[in-house]
């Protein structure tokens, strides 16, 4: 049973803002319920650890995390169940592996050897196994560019969330003013430094976050799923050690969020997303 196997059919000429997802047509059980309210609140644990404990204590946690899901995931073997069976069940099963990528994301900021290379390239160092892992996950749930929201519509909508990042950068530098070196150095160093801002941060968070992890937790626990998704993006923020930062982005993420879920396409979200990292660790300190 793959994703799409629980997704409404949708003509080539349907665009994607005009579907809405398939919830969960059973309701999910308390025993449902409460493991994976587990598993979410053991993620932000994690989070809150890389602001608080040594290194060695975030990379066990986040090490057990990863396999502790994909075990449940392997043990429960949600794929083989038949079409006929998709459930809401399937789907909550199917959040498993997602739900791996966070802890794994924060384990590999700790294990990689990022202390010996300067900051402005650990986005490359990190973003590039996550980003193996995100299409080898959208490969093993059977995801296609629609179904995590990547469709080639582009209208006004879309096009005014892309430029809210803009306002966004600008808001967020003028509260924080961010201690960076992503923006200083040679012009070439600059333009990599941007470059891996965009693809790491803005693009590949964005396909985690609202293009993988919020669409199957929201099949499967309705509101409930689209607001863990975003506790979870979130808390992984708690590492910067700044409550400003926090919160905004809680806000942040909360905006996506609603973006994504009204739009059904994370075109626009990322687009922003993008250009609010951008804006607000490269460009706006050198204005």
């Amino acid at each position: 049973m793959t994703i799409r196997s629980a997704v409404p059919s949708v003509d080539n000429d349907t665009p994607r803002s005009d579907v809405r997802l398939d919830i969960a047509r059973e309701p999910a059980t308390r025993a449902e319920l409460l493991i994976f309210t587990v598993y979410f609140l053991c993620i932000v644990a994690i989070e809150v650890l890389t602001a608080v404990a040594r290194p060695e204590i975030i990379g066990i946690s986040s090490a057990t995390a990863v396999i502790v899901l994909l075990t449940h995931f392997i043990v429960i073997d949600p794929l083989s169940e038949s079409e006929d069976k998709a459930s809401s069940r399937d789907m909550a099963s199917l959040l498993l592996p997602a739900l791996a990528l966070l802890p794994l994301m924060r384990l590999l900021s700790i294990a990689l050897p990022t202390r010996d290379i300067p900051e402005r390239y650990w986005f490359f160092v990190v973003g590039i196994p996550m980003l193996v892992g995100a299409y080898g996950l959208a490969r093993l749930l059977g995801l296609s560019l629609r179904d995590v929201g990547v469709v080639p519509v582009l209208n006004r909508t879309q096009l005014l969330i892309a430029a809210s990042g803009a306002p966004l950068a600008v808001i967020a530098y003028l509260m924080i003013q961010p201690e960076t070196s992503y923006s200083s150095g040679r012009w070439w160093e600059i333009v990599i430094a941007a470059f891996g801002l965009a693809l790491f941060s803005g693009v590949l968070e964005e396909l985690i976050f609202r293009g993988v992890l919020q669409p199957i937790a929201e099949r499967a626990f309705g509101p409930l799923g689209i607001a863990s998704s975003t506790v979870v993006f979130t808390a992984t923020y708690l590492g910067e050690k700044s409550p400003l930062l926090l919160a905004f982005m809680m806000l942040v993420g909360c905006y996506f969020a609603l973006a994504t879920y009204r739009t059904r396409s994370i075109v626009g979200v990322v687009a922003a997303h993008v250009i609010f990292v951008v804006g607000f660790l490269v460009v706006m300190p050198n204005v």
